[in-house]
């Protein structure tokens, strides 16, 4: 039983919890842009600043739950 902890799509793509987490936070920022900003300059930057929030709240959110796990 392998315990490593990585997601396999299509055999070829291998990602850790860092990527998915990475990976789910680019492509919902770029939606959110994409459906809430008219202009493109807005959409830039909302899409990289929820990107920003994505992944400093997904680090502190495994930060806190670390001790947990242990």
């Amino acid at each position: 039983m392998n315990c490593g902890a990585s997601i396999v799509i299509n055999s070829a793509l291998r990602l850790s919890h860092l990527g998915a987490m990475l990976l789910f936070a680019l492509l919902v920022s770029v939606a959110l842009a994409c459906l809430t900003q008219r202009t493109r300059a807005g959409g830039v930057k909302y899409a990289l600043w929820s990107f920003a929030l994505f992944v400093l709240v997904g680090v502190g959110v495994a930060w806190l739950m670390y001790p947990i796990s242990r």
